[in-house]
């Protein structure tokens, strides 16, 4: 799939840099930048794949470049490629999971697929993973089956690796609570509890509040607590020097601990 930083365009116009740097060492990007025509800056993050240029402004650097005219086809049909999938990624920024996992689904469905975000999933690193999450291997393989064949993840003919088909699954599209989904927040919060013993304070974070409302504020509360929960994600999702290397849990309870009608 591509994407900002895999268009062929950049490929091309980093490989232009490096071969002049190649023959000047002090030759810089404001010099790159100056033989394109275009803004040091704007050039930086192009090469960073932060911004994809307009099919014109790419046909300038292409005649820049000297591509021969097939090569400069390829490079401007990626960069409509990246274009349109950008769109489509902010469109459906999350993949709803399908109603009939969401039935059956287990804690480990959901910790699967963001450890596949940061380690690689196969046979050898398997018993591991297992370990890490105090799961035996055949209950680790047998949720990976299950996500396969939820279309979630799919294995590698190449490498053997699982590897995710979409980064952003959810379950909150759906406009019921059920068994499964029940028994998934149930374990999370048992795994919250057991947190306070296991891990020190600086590793997690354990808060409550207890305070008194008016049942006519629980739709504002709740909305508070769903916008939290998603400034957390894209706090998390956010580019960053540091490598992810682990998976966390946040769980929120909203629960009423006395009424007038007990």
């Amino acid at each position: 799939m591509h994407s900002e930083k895999d268009n062929l365009l950049v490929l091309k116009l980093n490989e232009e840099f490096e071969r002049r740097r190649q023959k000047n060492k002090r030759y810089s990007l404001r010099a790159f930048a100056h033989y394109l025509e275009v803004d040091p800056s704007n050039l930086s993050k192009i090469l960073r794949g932060e911004r994809v240029p307009s099919l014109q402004g790419a046909q300038l650097f292409l005649d820049k470049l000297a591509l021969e005219a097939n090569e400069s086809s390829r490079v401007l049909s990626s960069i409509t490629q990246t274009k349109t999938e950008a769109k489509l990624n902010l469109k459906t920024p999350f993949r709803p999971i399908q109603e009939e996992l969401a039935r059956t689904s287990q804690w480990m469905h959901f910790v699967l697929l963001e450890i596949l975000q940061i380690v690689k999933v196969n046979a050898s690193t398997m018993p591991k993973i297992a370990e890490g999450m105090g799961v035996t291997n055949e209950e680790l393989e047998k949720s990976l089956r299950e996500l396969t064949s939820a279309n979630l993840i799919k294995m590698s003919v190449h490498s053997g690796d699982y590897e995710l088909i979409s980064k952003n699954n959810t379950t909150t599209n759906l406009p019921y609570t059920c068994d499964s989904l029940k028994a998934i927040q149930r374990v999370f919060l048992a795994m919250a509890a057991n947190a306070i013993e296991k891990y020190p304070l600086n590793e997690r974070e354990n808060t409550t509040l207890t305070v008194a409302v008016s049942t006519d504020q629980l739709p504002e509360i709740k909305s508070l607590l769903k916008k939290t929960r998603q400034k957390i994600n894209r706090l998390c999702e956010q580019k960053s020097k540091k490598r992810q290397n682990a998976v966390y849990n946040v769980s929120m309870a909203l629960y009423p601990v006395f009424t007038e009608r007990m």
